[in-house]
């Protein structure tokens, strides 16, 4: 706690602090009794139990899986939703609820959250850290990277039972990858469509991409006898490249969090486009069914982005499915969907 709320000059007390009355984020957040009972608790005095009662228990999941327990993170989205709805609750819903919580005005709460990580004050090496453990789910803890101790002691990052590191919660990594990816020159045009927009993103790949992505190669497994660059450098890139495409409009990076649904980054952009992506890779779609379903309840529009390499041939065009083929040196993309001409892209 004291790292991550005292002066963040330092990570250290002027006075010893003996190890039996120091507490880790694992002994300071909500368990899940505790926590169904601080929301449902905090939102019936808001009276919002008389206008949905559907509202409680989506949002108790939602805050559930976004904050991993963390009481800071649960007061904090719990005061903000709470300030922008008022003047809404006669007619409030879950959906306007959700779409708050993955919209621009949101977001910049949560970059002001005293809890979360400032990325201008981290070093390069700490910076580096957190991309790393973004990219690869099995990034092992070093007791003597200074870094890495640092960020845990931060709250930024944790151990899981494996010592592996892990963000300390999906909002903390939300912040993380907006901060540090979202931040380049925007188009001045946004596109008419989804469709067009992920056509726009894999072009953009093209020209940019190339090299960063034969990088990546060093996170990296074998799988079906070849080498299969890992789904988040697809997610990341995919980001970094969307939000530039937007020109103003918020592209959120944690649906997967708010649909409960683990392990996954996936996108949606706010008002009044309402898009919603899904990003897979080398044809996964079996896997995924029950994951990405309940996205159709609040998109106007979704693609499920299946990438994969162009050995792996798509056997079936399917609604909703944007099927990129990339070629072995991630020089050009072939783009096929189900209603649309086959897009070749290469430069």
């Amino acid at each position: 706690m004291f790292g991550a709320y005292s002066n963040p000059g330092d990570l250290s007390t002027f006075v010893d602090i003996p190890d039996f009355n120091c507490k880790s984020i694992y002994d300071i957040k909500f368990t899940d009794n505790e926590l169904e009972e601080y929301v449902t608790n905090f939102c019936r005095c808001f009276n919002l139990k008389e206008h949905n009662e559907n509202i409680i228990p989506e949002f108790i999941k939602y805050i559930k899986s976004a904050t991993a327990g963390h009481v800071g993170f649960v007061r904090h989205i719990l005061y903000y939703t709470r300030e922008e709805m008022k003047p809404k609750v006669n007619e409030l819903t879950w959906n306007k609820i959700l779409m708050y919580l993955n919209s621009n005005g949101f977001n910049e709460t949560i970059n002001n959250c005293r809890g979360l990580p400032k990325i201008k004050s981290f070093s390069r090496d700490e910076i580096k850290l957190c991309e790393n453990v973004l990219l690869n789910k099995t990034y092992p803890y070093q007791s003597s990277n200074n870094s890495v101790l640092a960020l845990i002691k931060s709250g930024v990052l944790v151990t899981d039972k494996n010592y592996v590191l892990q963000f300390s919660a999906p909002i903390v990594m939300r912040s993380f990858i907006y901060q540090n990816y979202g931040n380049e020159k925007i188009s001045e045009t946004v596109p008419e469509s989804l469709y067009d927009f992920i056509v726009s993103i894999f072009t953009a790949m093209c020209l940019e991409s190339r090299e960063l992505l034969q990088r990546t190669l060093s996170f990296r497994f074998e799988e079906r006898e070849e080498t299969v660059i890992l789904e988040q450098m697809w997610q990341k890139e995919f980001y970094r490249m969307g939000k530039r495409l937007l020109n103003g409009y918020f592209m959120s990076c944690d649906v997967g969090a708010t649909f409960a649904s683990n392990g996954y980054l996936d996108f949606y952009v706010d008002e009044p486009l309402n898009w919603a992506i899904k990003i897979l890779r080398e044809g996964r779609c079996d896997e995924t069914t029950g994951i990405y379903k309940e996205i159709t309840l609040y998109a106007e529009s979704i693609a499920i982005v299946d990438i994969r390499s162009e050995s792996i041939k798509v056997q079936k065009l399917k609604e909703n499915f944007v099927h990129v083929s990339y070629s072995k040196n991630y020089d050009a993309f072939k783009i096929e969907c189900l209603g649309r001409d086959t897009v070749n892209i290469k430069f």
